[in-house]
């Protein structure tokens, strides 16, 4: 049961980052909001019994979702580029 993760850039561009600070020792600290994390990717984040609060992201399984969404990007610049390319080509005749 393997599937390509589709619309990674989308996923991607949805996820915010922040700056924060732990309640138990103040420190401060850069991450994601898990709640917000889990309404566009569930699968990396871990709940608590209830199913409904969030307790942790698993960081290291973004990668996997990093990984298409840069390849996704790759495709659209090498579309561009070609397009400059033959925007280009006219502009010299």
């Amino acid at each position: 049961n393997i599937k390509p993760i589709e619309n990674a850039l989308d996923k991607v561009m949805r996820l915010k980052g922040v700056y924060f600070d732990w309640k138990k020792n103040k420190q401060h600290d850069i991450g994601m909001i898990a709640e917000d994390v889990g309404e566009i990717i569930p699968e990396v984040v871990a709940y608590e019994e209830n199913g409904k609060d969030a307790k942790s992201v698993d960081y290291a399984r973004l990668s996997a979702l990093l990984i298409e969404a840069v390849k996704e990007q790759q495709k659209e610049i090498e579309q561009l580029k070609a397009e400059v390319s033959k925007l280009k080509f006219r502009s010299i005749k």
